[in-house]
């Protein structure tokens, strides 16, 4: 097991690296939707090689306009590209949600919880930021040296739920998906189960409680998923600033889901 950012100084020089690293782009959507985002390309990229790629949709409370402030919430995404950089180059995209938007659909109709009428996933109709997401996965797959059979997909809070949504939407695009603190519809794990999923939650979550994880976890088993569940026992919604050892966790998820590929059906 590697260990990671031990010490607050470690955490600030990988976040001072990868703020620097991470390039500003914008991608525009066949529909006109404009898709700020962040991009990391390894040091030792050449075009001939083939890199897996790795979406990562962030989470609610950093939505905005500017592209930049995705990269400003904790260690996430510092851990999220430490924790695999240090084993196999790989490029890294962060699109930014705009403010008052979401990146799931289903979320959208139905959060928060108990106040509107429930709407399934399957008639919800696609949510274009996630629709430009995929599009933007599409653009960076042939603009750059990426191996098909090796895109991943990762989100927290409410970019676990655009993960969901996206698998959902386009099974055969994505290899695994890793996702924390999200929520999503289990009626959708018929579609899902084709994609393996490394879940997270925090047991005393009280933002999206942990039954929704739950929920999935058990729809994805139900279905013949191939998936991991790991449900933080004393974690709130922010595992990553409550739990200590979740650099070690995300080393897993992120090794677990860069192990497996896609398998078209």
């Amino acid at each position: 097991m590697i260990q990671l950012f031990k010490l607050p100084e470690e955490i600030d020089e990988a976040r001072a690296y990868f703020l620097e690293a991470l390039t500003p782009h914008t991608f525009t959507a066949q529909d006109g939707t404009v898709l700020p985002y962040r991009l990391y390309i390894p040091p030792c990229y050449v075009p001939t090689a083939a890199y897996p790629l790795q979406i990562h949709m962030h989470g609610g409370g950093i939505r905005g306009n500017d592209n930049a402030f995705q990269l400003y919430h904790d260690t996430e995404q510092t851990q999220m590209l430490f924790a695999h950089a240090y084993f196999e180059p790989y490029i890294f995209a962060i699109p930014q949600c705009p403010v008052g938007y979401f990146w799931s659909e289903f979320q959208a109709k139905n959060w928060p919880e108990n106040t509107k009428p429930y709407l399934p996933m399957k008639e919800t109709e696609e949510n274009r930021i996630t629709h430009a997401v995929y599009e933007l996965t599409e653009y960076l797959s042939e603009r750059y040296a990426v191996d098909k059979d090796r895109r991943y997909l990762s989100g927290f809070s409410l970019g676990a739920s655009g993960a969901y949504e996206l698998v959902y939407r386009y099974p055969d695009t994505y290899a695994a998906a890793f996702v924390g603190c999200g929520v999503s519809d289990p009626e959708t794990a018929d579609i899902a189960a084709r994609v393996p999923f490394y879940i997270i939650h925090g047991a005393m979550d009280p933002t999206i409680p942990v039954r929704h994880s739950r929920d999935m976890a058990s729809a994805l088993q139900k279905n013949g998923g191939d998936f991991v569940y790991v449900e933080l026992p004393d974690a709130t919604h922010n595992f990553f600033a409550c739990v200590p050892n979740t650099p070690e966790l995300t080393e897993d998820g992120m090794r677990w889901i860069h192990s497996k590929r896609r398998i078209p059906k």
